[in-house]
């Protein structure tokens, strides 16, 4: 292996399930911003073609990568995709969800639990019972 194959960085840690869980929510809603983006395309008659849209981890952000003029039209259309991606997302709540369940201590006896039981919880695997 040559010094140019050799992987960059450093791995910090290893994803957890919570981790796994976020990425493949991010990648169901960038899927479905590339299907509604070539409609909106497609629907606008623009000579602008999409070939890639990047979720990143923060979950507010949509980066849209566009083959062909970027006019008024496509910047109108990739701002209204990424307004009703955020709507959609909401990172930040299914995160805290993910680290916390139902709430601090969830399924703990010293914390107040998920109504229901960890059956119903939002995040399982953050049920300690």
């Amino acid at each position: 292996m040559s010094v140019a194959d050799e992987p960059e960085g450093t791995v910090v840690r290893r994803t957890t399930p919570e981790d796994e869980l976020l990425i493949d929510r991010l990648e169901k809603y960038r899927i479905r911003a590339v299907v509604r983006c070539q409609q909106l395309l497609a629907e606008s008659n623009t000579e602008t073609t999409l070939l890639e849209v990047d979720p990143l981890f923060d979950g507010k952000t949509l980066i849209f990568f566009f083959l062909g003029p970027i006019d008024d039209t496509v910047q109108e259309l990739s701002d209204r995709l990424t307004s009703e991606y955020e709507k959609k997302v909401h990172s930040k709540h299914f995160a805290k969800l993910l680290a916390e369940g139902c709430g601090p201590g969830c399924g703990s006896k010293e914390g107040s639990g998920c109504s229901g039981g960890c059956a119903v919880c939002v995040a399982a695997t953050a049920c300690q019972s």
